[in-house]
């Protein structure tokens, strides 16, 4: 357990390196570069871990990995809440939020039915060559966004980002709504990290005795359920502000984790996953709509990084907390 989460820490912790550098590339070489980088570094990085032979190769390539995901996931999540509105920003960033986190899902359902029948080395090359794809589809079909759109996107007329008499905006860890926000995130990572990525299937193939489908089936319905609210979550915020629809689905979420703790079953566990999976729907997504609402035009791409940054410590927290 401990050298599973070392291997998830150590892509949390290169995701923490790249975050805030990433935001600072995005502003200036632009969005485009790390849309199709980040998949590339993924690539490689999958390769080397599909053919590495010591422990310590598989923690470089992950980390290798934490990198071009974060490069990609914060410039990509720039232009979102670029050709976004506050009218519509729910549904595009849950749009967009809401397919990486069933991808996270999915992934070790797909990693799991191939590792067992093709072999453990299998995955790694299935994962190479989908982000290779992605890799192709960023560099000739995703255009340049940067300085496209105009700045009056930006800015909530009920959260104001408050500027000093220069029309300078004040420091980040000043804007109460941003940290408050950022620690929701943060603590929402921590628990995915720690349970949905690291504890569910070592519970079920620990203490439940499941077969490597039967644990990929169990993420499988968090992710079904997440589809199942994601979209319907975003619309709702657009409509009733982002607050009404976080909180609830914070407490579900907290709900799911609680059933995780009683699964002395199957059937009990996937509907333990059920449950988190209609949390993650309704809230996983949102914040990162939230934080582009009170962004500032002049700090945008260093707000959005900072705050995938505080979110990530979540996620490389998890594993340790639960492990050591």
């Amino acid at each position: 357990g401990t050298m599973v989460g070392l291997v998830i820490t150590t892509y949390a912790i290169a995701r923490l390196v790249m975050d805030l550098p990433a935001g600072r590339l995005a502003q200036r070489w632009g969005r485009r570069p790390l849309l199709f980088l980040g998949p590339a570094v993924v690539t490689i990085s999958a390769l080397g871990m599909g053919f590495a032979t010591e422990y310590w190769q598989l923690l470089v390539y992950r980390f290798l990995q934490g990198l071009g995901a974060a490069a990609f996931s914060v410039a990509a999540t720039i232009v979102v809440g670029e050709i976004s509105t506050l009218s519509n920003r729910g549904q595009y960033i849950s749009f967009y939020r809401g397919t990486v986190l069933i991808g996270l899902s999915l992934g070790p359902t797909l990693g799991g039915f191939v590792g067992q029948y093709w072999g453990y080395r299998t995955p790694f090359f299935c994962f190479a060559g989908l982000t290779f794809l992605a890799t192709l589809w960023a560099y000739f079909h995703i255009p340049e966004t940067k300085g496209e759109h105009s700045t009056g996107v930006f800015g909530s007329s009920n959260l104001p980002v408050k500027n000093n008499p220069i029309n300078k905006p004040a420091p980040l860890y000043k804007n109460l709504n941003f940290m408050l926000i950022s620690m929701i995130s943060l603590f929402t990572l921590m628990t995915m990290a720690g349970n949905q990525i690291t504890l569910i299937p070592l519970l079920g193939y620990e203490r439940l005795g499941l077969s490597e489908g039967q644990v990929g089936l169990t993420l499988a319905l968090v992710a079904v359920m997440q589809f199942a609210f994601i979209f319907l979550a975003g619309q709702l915020s657009d409509k009733l502000g982002r607050k009404t629809i976080i909180v609830p689905g914070g407490i579900i979420i907290a709900l799911g984790l609680v059933l995780f703790t009683q699964s002395n079953s199957y059937h009990f566990l996937l509907i333990s996953a059920a449950v988190l999976g209609m949390g993650r729907g309704f809230s996983g997504a949102l914040p990162a709509a939230y934080v582009a609402d009170i962004a500032s035009p002049q700090n945008y791409e260093h707000t959005m990084a900072l705050f995938f940054t505080i979110t990530d410590i979540g996620a490389a927290l998890g594993p340790i907390n639960y492990f050591f």
